[in-house]
């Protein structure tokens, strides 16, 4: 070997042990600008659908998340990690170094918001819930899940139908044409669809939604839940039905075994034909349910009032946990008619409504 190419070999070599050096040197060492005369440790960066690996380092270089596009880029090149980089929007800390940020972008940690709905919540409270957490208004919400009908919630403002028909009905579609625990109401709906095809279906539960926070995504990771979590053996006839009795002993009763007795009353009422008298679907159809319902509030005018209609209320009160909904299914049989909520919240059973009566004078003065 001529002593040319081996002065060219040990110039290349040390050429690659150079850069090498600089490499380890500027990825794994060395850190972006500190954050500490900054507002905030970390900042919001969306990567979006059709950026490059080239666009995703320049982009990070100007907002100082890193030091060098160049060696952002050579480890990606290097590394073959530009392949894995996800789309998304990341909560990105100063300080890092190179390597650090080319990690959370690879492996898709996206930055995602907790959202926690009880077992009871209605579609009301979960619009009110993430307006007061700032992820979107209860308009936003709404015109995803259908705008309520007029009179259901006291405080909801009804747009003007030729406004709403074509876009609701067409955002509706595509949230729900992938549940097939939803073909009932899909089939039945009106074309102006409402909040209440929605209702009952937002299984209770905590979810981890990834930034930003849409009224679509919460309502597909929640109906895609009830989907898993809901067993086929509960989704028998009239399921539409069972969803609603379920609703109603969420919010009346406590303990499973007290939901059973309750849910065979209830469904014994129907069958023999009388009004299901449920305090909580006033408190519906009133738009408050931690209200003391007076003697006027009886005779309000909603389908929701059980009490003036007999039979079931057209839809779900709330969003029932599973045991309502197994409660309403395997529901116990008794010999009493009557029941009341103590304020201790136990639940108190009667044969008889002059039992009932006395009931009412023991336990709730």
């Amino acid at each position: 070997m001529s002593k040319k190419i081996i002065l060219i070999l040990a110039i290349a070599g040390a050429g690659l042990l150079f850069f090498a050096l600089l490499f380890y040197k500027n990825v794994f060492l060395d850190r972006a600008p500190s954050f500490e005369n900054r507002k905030f440790a970390t900042i919001l960066h969306t990567i979006e659908k059709g950026d490059n690996f080239i666009k995703v380092s320049n982009d990070l270089k100007e907002k100082d998340l890193i030091n060098s596009s160049f060696w952002l880029e050579s480890y990606f090149l290097i590394t073959g990690r530009w392949k894995n980089i996800k789309v998304g929007a990341y909560d990105l800390p100063y300080g890092s170094t190179t390597v650090q940020v080319a990690g959370i972008i690879s492996r898709g940690e996206i930055k995602t918001e907790k959202i926690t709905i009880l077992p009871g919540w209605s579609l009301m409270d979960v619009a009110k819930y993430c307006e007061d957490k700032g992820f979107f208004s209860q308009e936003e919400f709404f015109e995803v899940a259908g705008n309520p009908i007029k009179g259901t919630f006291a405080w909801w403002k009804p747009k003007e139908k030729e406004a709403t028909t074509t876009i609701e009905a067409s955002i509706f579609e595509r949230v729900v044409r992938d549940f097939n625990f939803l073909s009932q109401i899909n089939a039945s709906s009106s074309p102006l669809l409402n909040a209440n095809d929605l209702e009952g279906y937002l299984f209770p539960d905590t979810y981890e939604v990834d930034y930003p926070v849409t009224p679509e995504k919460l309502i597909r990771m929640a109906l895609i839940n009830f989907q898993k979590k809901v067993s086929l053996d509960l989704q028998k006839d009239n399921f539409r039905e069972t969803i609603i009795m379920a609703s109603l002993l969420e919010k009346e009763v406590r303990s499973y075994e007290d939901k059973q007795i309750v849910a065979g009353i209830l469904w014994k009422r129907i069958k023999g034909g009388w009004p299901l008298q449920v305090d909580s679907t006033i408190n519906y159809a009133m738009g408050d349910a931690g209200a003391s319902l007076s003697l006027d509030d009886l005779w309000l005018e909603s389908t929701y009032n059980t009490y003036r209609n007999k039979g079931l209320p057209p839809g779900p009160i709330c969003n029932p946990g599973l045991e309502s909904i197994k409660a309403a299914v395997y529901y116990q049989n008794s010999s009493y008619w009557y029941y009341l909520s103590a304020k201790n919240g136990k639940t108190i059973f009667s044969k008889t409504f002059s039992q009932h009566i006395v009931a009412k004078a023991k336990y709730l003065r």
